[in-house]
């Protein structure tokens, strides 16, 4: 039985998430022309440095406490993808719903009947629109001239508090002198309320660990490479599990 492990709460020094885009290509023999196509799905590869005394001073401990448990790669991970952009630039644009609960019972909010949903940051509800041939979510009430998201920030919506999917942004945005603006996306997303600068995650098989002599004094380093497994790609037994919560 395959098992999908949670990633460890691992404090990364340096990070690097990049697309697998394969592609085949030909020459024609008498025109000379060259031919391109995909030969493959696009995959998420991940690279990450972990600092082994981090946390609790625990870092070196985790690592080798997840490369027991992948069993020399017959289990997965679940991780959160790294940002592509500068991980320290706060996200005010990022929300999720809002749960309540008393005594571990959810709460539920109504106004006039209709459900009453709590976000943890702004509630922008976001329409579907295009732009340049691009699928895009506009959205309106914005400070003008304010930087909405940056290319290839995750862009993710909720429909009835429901996680409605998520994207990245094309490019960089601002808001327009009206408070207005477009994101163009990668991947149509329905409308909704819309978290901008969030976070995704996948499953990912680990191709290589690199860990490093542990010094006198000082930090030492764990460095992890993944490739992402695909939803079609989980083994039918495989569960999932988190051994840090």
């Amino acid at each position: 039985m395959t098992v999908i492990y949670a990633f460890p709460p691992l404090k990364y020094t340096a990070t690097l998430i990049d697309d697998e885009l394969p592609s085949r290509s030909s020459r024609g023999v008498f025109s000379g022309q060259d031919y391109v196509s995909s030969s493959g799905p696009r995959r998420r590869i991940i690279r990450v440095t972990a600092s082994s005394l981090s946390g609790n001073r625990d870092g070196a401990g985790m690592s080798a406490s997840l490369n027991r448990l992948l069993d020399g790669g017959v289990n997965l991970v679940r991780m959160a993808c790294p940002s592509i952009n500068w991980c320290h630039e706060a996200r005010p644009l990022a929300s999720a719903p809002l749960t309540w609960t008393t005594e571990g019972d959810p709460l539920e909010w109504t106004d006039g009947g209709d459900s009453l949903l709590w976000f943890t940051g702004p509630a922008l509800a976001a329409t579907v629109t295009t732009l340049n041939g691009f699928d895009a979510l506009a959205l309106s009430g914005l400070t003008p001239g304010a930087l909405v998201c940056r290319a290839y920030d995750v862009i993710r919506v909720y429909v009835e508090g429901e996680d409605g999917g998520a994207s990245r942004a094309v490019k960089t945005v601002f808001a327009d002198a009206s408070g207005d603006a477009v994101i163009p996306l990668f991947d149509a997303l329905p409308a909704g309320i819309v978290s901008v600068g969030d976070t995704e995650t996948a499953v990912f098989r680990v191709t290589s660990r690199s860990p490093s002599d542990q010094p006198v004094s000082g930090n030492w380093m764990y460095s992890w490479a993944l490739r992402e497994v695909l939803p079609g790609e989980y083994p039918e037994d495989a569960t999932e599990v988190d051994p840090w919560a």
